[in-house]
């Protein structure tokens, strides 16, 4: 668990960093940190210690809450189909949200 919020940490530093110097992470960065968020909410991370790392970021404040918001599941095979689903479920929001922006 500690290793997965390491990563997540290390994965939204370096993601809001791209975000501020292209003005918007592209879908994919997006996608990436959802998915970072999902496992922890997976792995048993607290929403309290996700909504400190992710409260200065209000997309990842946001993407934050929708993860918690679904089901912790206990077996694995689950786990992998909704971190999957739940990044693919971002990644298309996104991908329309551009689309609609252009």
């Amino acid at each position: 668990m500690i290793k997965t919020l390491l990563l997540t940490t290390s994965l939204l530093a370096s993601t809001n960093a791209v975000a501020e110097e292209k003005d918007m992470a592209s879908c994919e960065d997006i996608a990436a940190v959802a998915e970072s968020i999902m496992k922890n909410r997976q792995a048993g991370v607290p929403a309290t210690k996700m909504i400190e790392l992710t409260k200065d970021t209000p997309l990842f404040k946001t993407l934050t809450v929708m993860a918690y918001e679904r089901t912790r599941y206990t077996t694995d095979e689950v786990q992998q189909r909704i971190i999957r689903d739940f990044t693919d479920d971002i990644y298309l929001e996104c991908l329309t949200a551009r689309d609609n922006d252009e």
